[in-house]
C-alpha cells in the first residue's frame, strides 16, 4: 500500500484501490492484507480509502473521498486539497513505466508539476487560515511536497556532477525525514530507504569530487546499448576502439529508465558504449558510476580499467593510461542477469 522502496514523495492508489478491492471481491476474494507505511504526509487519502474499501468494497468511493477532504481539511480547504491529490493520483495512474523505487518520480515531478502542486497548495492554505487544525493538516501535506522538490534538486544536481551541493540538498531532505519519523508523520523505512536507494550514492559522488579533485564533464546521458545473451561480446569487439555500433540502440541512461523508453528490461548481459573528448588534464583521470545495477566491467579505447566491487555501488575507473587525444571510447559490460525488482536496466545514474 505504498511505493515500493520510495516512500518519500507523494504518491496515490486512490484510482487503484477504487477498481481493485471491489474487482477482488467480486471474483471471490474473502480477504486483503494491506502492507502499509503510515506515512500521513504523503499517503493519507489512499490508506484512508484502503480501509474503508477493505471493509465494504461496495461502497461509493467517491462519496468517501468526497467526506474526507470537506472534513479533514474543512470545507474551504477541502476542494483544493481534492484537487492536490486527484492531481498526484492522475499523475502515477497514467505514468507509462513500471520502474519501481526512487527511479521514475523524476517523470511524474516534473517542473511543470511541482508548479501546478504548488499553486493549488496555495490555494488550500489559503482557504484553511484562522483554523490552526486545517491549516496544519494542508501545511502537512506541503511537507510532503517539499520532500518531492528537494528529490528532485538532489537529482538534478548529481546530474549535472555537483555532488556537493546534491549532499547539502539531501542532508536536508534525510533531516526532514527524520524528524517527520519523530513527530510521527512518518516511519523509519523512509530514512533507511532514502540512506540506502540515495544517501550512498550522493555521499560516494561528494567524497570522490572533494578538493583537490573535481568533476571535468558528465557524460553524455545518451549511450548505444545491445543485448548479448549468450555473453559473447569480448569475443566480437564490443570492447574495442574501432567496433562499429550504429546498429545498437541509443537510450537514455540516467534521464529515464529503460522500461520508459519502451526498452525491455531483459535479465542478461548488456553493452553500453558512448564517447568524450579528452579534456585538458594536468594529472590523473577516473570515470565515475554513480549506479550500475549490475557487475560492470569498464574498457576505455579497447583497455579494460576497472571493475565495480557490488551492483549498484558507486565505483571509479583510472583511465589515465588508457585515454588518447581527441574521441575516446567508453565500453561497459554490465552483468545483469541476477534478478531486479524494480525494472531498472544497466546504467542507470550519471557517470
Amino acid at each position: 500500500n505504498y511505493n515500493l522502496a520510495e516512500c518519500c514523495v507523494p504518491f496515490s492508489l486512490l484510482s487503484v484501490w477504487k477498481h481493485d478491492i471491489p474487482y477482488l471481491k467480486a471474483k471471490g476474494c474473502v480477504g486483503i492484507n494491506l502492507e502499509t507505511l503510515t506515512n500521513w504526509q504523503i499517503y493519507g487519502p489512499h490508506i484512508y480509502l484502503s480501509i474503508r474499501l477493505a471493509y465494504d468494497p461496495s461502497a461509493d468511493a467517491d462519496a468517501i473521498m468526497d467526506d474526507y477532504y470537506a472534513s479533514f481539511y474543512g470545507p474551504k480547504a477541502g476542494p483544493a486539497m481534492k484537487e492536490y491529490w486527484t492531481a498526484v493520483d492522475q499523475a502515477f495512474d497514467r505514468l507509462k513505466c513500471h520502474t519501481g523505487s526512487f527511479f521514475a518520480v523524476h517523470l511524474v515531478y516534473t517542473p511543470e508539476f511541482l508548479e501546478q502542486c504548488q499553486e493549488i497548495l496555495g490555494r488550500a492554505a489559503a482557504g484553511a487560515r484562522g483554523d490552526r487544525t486545517y491549516a496544519a493538516r494542508v501545511d502537512m501535506a506541503r511537507e510532503g511536497l517539499r520532500n518531492a522538490e528537494e528529490f528532485i534538486a538532489v537529482r538534478n544536481a548529481m546530474n549535472r556532477g555537483d555532488f556537493q551541493a546534491a549532499k547539502r540538498i539531501y542532508d536536508r531532505l534525510l533531516e526532514r525525514s527524520q524528524r517527520h519519523q519523530q513527530t510521527r508523520l512518518g516511519n523509519h523505512y523512509t530514512v533507511g530507504y532514502l540512506r540506502r536507494f540515495v544517501g550512498r550514492h550522493v555521499e560516494a559522488g561528494a567524497t570522490a569530487t572533494a578538493s583537490p579533485h573535481r568533476v571535468v564533464q558528465v557524460l553524455s546521458d545518451f549511450w548505444r546499448l545491445a543485448y548479448d545473451d549468450e555473453d559473447q561480446g569480448i569475443n566480437k569487439g564490443y570492447q574495442q576502439l574501432d567496433f562499429g555500433d550504429s546498429a545498437w540502440v541509443q537510450v537514455a541512461t540516467y534521464g529515464s529508465p529503460l522500461d520508459a523508453q519502451g526498452t525491455p528490461d531483459q535479465q542478461t548481459v548488456m553493452w553500453y558504449r558512448t564517447t568524450f573528448d579528452l579534456p585538458k588534464k594536468t594529472g590523473k583521470l577516473s570515470l565515475f558510476f554513480t549506479e550500475v545495477d549490475g557487475d560492470a566491467a569498464v574498457y576505455v579505447n579497447g583497455h579494460e580499467v576497472g571493475t565495480s566491487e557490488k551492483k549498484r555501488t558507486p565505483f571509479s575507473a583510472d583511465v589515465s593510461r588508457a585515454v588518447r587525444d581527441g574521441e575516446n571510447v567508453v565500453a561497459v559490460r554490465v552483468d545483469h542477469s541476477n534478478i531486479t525488482e524494480l525494472f531498472l536496466g544497466g546504467i542507470i545514474r550519471a557517470v
